[in-house]
């Protein structure tokens, strides 16, 4: 397992850029809620700054390969139909994660319950920055604002406006705040309770915000979204299959060098990454349960099976006699969303072509394959 975790890491690092879109996260916070110590993030981050290791210059060569069988390899490919078991599930999970909401009128707020709030934080009589907001739903109980916040709603009616003299937790991330007494302004709008959703046209109405209207709308688009995300699961999966397959039967001669620079250049990658997340590089072994020297050993390993990857990609391309084309752009500006020209831009036309010649051999040796469609795959 460990080996799987870190050659997924270094991968997403080369090439995770294209491979997967960005994945925006939520920054919908207030200064009430817990955050991560700026001053703590900066002395880590300058930590791991001082130990970026050196990346050597790329070396022109890589080494070399023998080609084993390549074409006509035996693989299984994992089916994309879709069962009504997998619908129902699918449609249970989606009603649990958009309950239906009922309003309590004829009492006060009690633990449990979803409050929609107005609130204003003044500090010395004064509104502090990001202490504002109105519209905002909030779980009793649920611990997302500062202590006492949420208890000192407890018992308030529906229209009525409260006075939370509150203190900040002395070691909040904001200096200005750390310690401080205030004084949050509340207006309770509403009191509801989350309630099972059923499966309805108003419920696919509200949930979809008027895309769909039926519940037979919602079960088909969910088919066909589950499909094809089994089919684009399934085709990942028969390409690394394939490629795999042909890397264990080759024979190779890994250049030193190379090896020393794809181990760097991985290092590096890593590091940099850790300083992003306030970790140094000891810290990102940690979080995998290994030591700095074990995760280093695991980086030499996938450092290796990337290079042989590579050998085995450009020598097919080259006994073949392949050439990227319109087919392995499209799927990058599909991949991307942008132009082939913008992607260039971005990540460089290295390895936009690394990755395009990568796509372009799995697909051949896809089509070369003979595949047995199944159920479920168990990993080795």
């Amino acid at each position: 397992m460990k080996k799987n975790k870190i050659a997924l890491l270094s991968a997403l690092v080369l090439l995770g850029a294209l491979a997967l879109g960005a994945c925006k996260k939520d920054t919908e916070t207030t200064e009430a809620t817990s955050q991560e110590t700026t001053a703590a993030e900066s002395t880590t981050a300058a930590a791991a700054a001082e130990e970026l290791i050196t990346v050597p210059e790329k070396p022109d060569n890589y080494g070399s390969v023998t080609l084993g069988e390549y074409k006509g390899l035996e693989i299984n490919v994992l089916t994309t139909s879709v069962s009504e078991e997998e619908i129902e599930s699918e449609l249970n999970y989606m009603l649990s994660i958009y309950p239906s909401r009922e309003e309590i009128t004829d009492r006060t707020v009690e633990y449990g319950d979803i409050v929609n709030i107005d609130y204003t934080g003044k500090k010395d009589g004064v509104a502090f920055e990001g202490g504002t907001d109105t519209g905002f739903d909030l779980e009793i109980g649920s611990g997302r604002f500062i202590e006492g916040f949420e208890d000192g709603l407890v018992g308030a009616a529906k229209g009525e406006t409260k006075d939370l003299n509150l203190v900040f937790p002395v070691e909040y991330h904001n200096a200005d705040l750390a310690g401080a007494a205030v004084v949050f302004t509340v207006t309770v709008n509403g009191i509801y309770k989350e309630i099972p959703a059923e499966l309805t046209d108003a419920w696919v109405e509200k949930t979809t915000e008027g895309r769909m209207k039926t519940v037979e709308e919602y079960r088909a688009d969910t088919r066909s979204s589950m499909e094809e995300n089994k089919k684009i699961s399934s085709e990942s999966a028969a390409r690394e299959e394939v490629l795999k397959k042909s890397i264990e039967n080759a024979t190779f001669e890994v250049a030193p060098e190379a090896l020393e620079y794809e181990k760097a250049s991985q290092i590096f990658q890593i590091q940099t990454m850790s300083m992003g997340q306030a970790m140094t590089f000891e810290d990102f072994a940690s979080m995998y349960g290994m030591t700095k020297e074990e995760l280093e050993a695991d980086i030499a390993k996938y450092a290796e099976d990337l290079i042989k990857r590579k050998l085995v990609v450009e020598e097919v391309v080259k006994a073949e006699g392949l050439t990227v084309g319109d087919a392995e752009y499209a799927y990058l500006e599909q991949m991307q969303g942008q132009p082939i020209d913008a992607i260039r831009e971005t990540y460089g036309e290295e390895l936009v072509e690394e990755v395009a010649r990568e796509y372009m051999v799995t697909s051949f040796l896809l089509e070369n394959a003979k595949k047995t469609e199944v159920e479920s795959i168990t990993a080795e």
